[in-house]
């Protein structure tokens, strides 16, 4: 990544690895050039931000685009406080697009089928967005029950429905 951040064509990288001790690596080795890391790890959004990261590329973002576009512009622009507030109550939305069991590990629904979900139940209750999202298509399913009630919920306390 060093190497390519100098590459004239080359301005950024999503960093998605989840691996904070390499997205800083990558921020010291590349934050003297005109280079941008950017999350692909909505839940890790503000800690690379922190670190010197610019931004998100978000799948969060497909179902509250306003919430994360504000929690990100908050931080932008020095006001830290409300970026983590929106953050943790984003939280609940990201665990419901990337659920997870006990021991942490993916859980019955893969990515994207939650956010799929999601934009179906967002469809269905404003009538004016015209998604049509339709079924995922195979080898996709629809998200399981207790994953979809969950997201369900969380859309709701959020005030998207």
């Amino acid at each position: 990544v060093e190497t390519l951040a100098d590459h004239p064509q080359i301005i950024g990288i999503k960093e998605a690895s989840g691996d904070l001790e390499r997205i800083k690596d990558t921020l010291a080795k590349t934050g003297s050039r005109d280079f941008f890391v950017i999350s692909g790890d909505d839940e890790k959004t503000l800690k690379m931000m922190d670190a010197g990261g610019v931004g998100v590329i978000s799948v969060a973002s497909n179902v509250a685009p306003g919430k994360v576009s504000q929690m990100v512009h908050y931080f932008l622009n020095g006001n830290h406080d409300a970026a983590r507030d929106l953050d943790k109550k984003l939280s609940p939305l990201y665990d419901a697009l990337f659920p997870r069991d006990k021991e942490g590990k993916s859980n019955k629904s893969p990515n994207p089928v939650m956010a799929h979900y999601a934009l179906e139940r967002l469809d269905r209750a404003l009538e004016r967005m015209n998604l049509n999202v339709g079924v995922p298509r195979l080898p996709l399913m629809r998200g399981a029950p207790e994953e979809r009630t969950a997201m369900y919920k969380v859309l709701g306390a959020l005030n998207l429905l």
